[in-house]
């Protein structure tokens, strides 16, 4: 079985998802839960499961606390309680940019995380396809070439619904 559900709605159903032991829970853009205050975050750590996922694309921004709370969900224990965690590796490193504790940190949680850089996965991402409306329907591109076609002085309207744009744009 196989069920997917916003944030918003697992606060609702904690009660009823929690009863469940599930195999698997991946949370995606879990940077939702790096509050360990939010409702949303505390319904989702009383879910039960045999394997956890966590997915994001947003780095830890504020603090550490952010990376223990993923960590608490993913892997409960790993990095101490939240005090451990603060005192060990959060004071420390933020406080005092105490690299070692730094480099500590990352070796404990480097078997859990695939971390890729914006440039590799920018190599897998296909090629951007925007195209941008003016607001009488024409395209930037479809502009650009009108406008080489045809000097300001040439033009006295600007309607695109009109019999004689319509002739205009077929000759250019």
């Amino acid at each position: 079985d196989i069920l997917i559900v916003t944030y918003g709605l697992i606060v609702s159903l904690a009660p009823k998802l929690k009863e469940k032991q599930w195999c698997v829970i991946c949370l995606d853009e879990a940077h939702t839960i790096k509050n360990k205050s939010t409702k949303t975050s505390s319904a989702v750590m009383e879910l039960q499961s045999l394997y956890k996922l966590a997915l994001t694309g947003t780095p830890i921004q504020n603090n550490l606390s952010e990376l223990w709370n993923i960590f608490q969900f993913t892997n409960p224990g790993l990095l101490g309680s939240f005090e451990q965690f603060k005192k060990k590796y959060a004071n420390p490193i933020m406080n005092n940019q105490d690299l070692d504790r730094q480099e500590l940190l990352k070796r404990i949680i480097a078997p859990f995380m695939m971390r890729r850089t914006k440039l590799e996965v920018a190599k897998e991402l296909p090629q951007k396809n925007e195209e941008k409306k003016t607001n009488n329907g024409m395209t930037y591109d479809e502009i650009v070439k009108w406008l080489e076609c045809y000097k300001p002085s040439d033009v006295s309207f600007f309607d695109v619904n009109s019999e004689k744009w319509a002739e205009l744009s077929q000759s250019c």
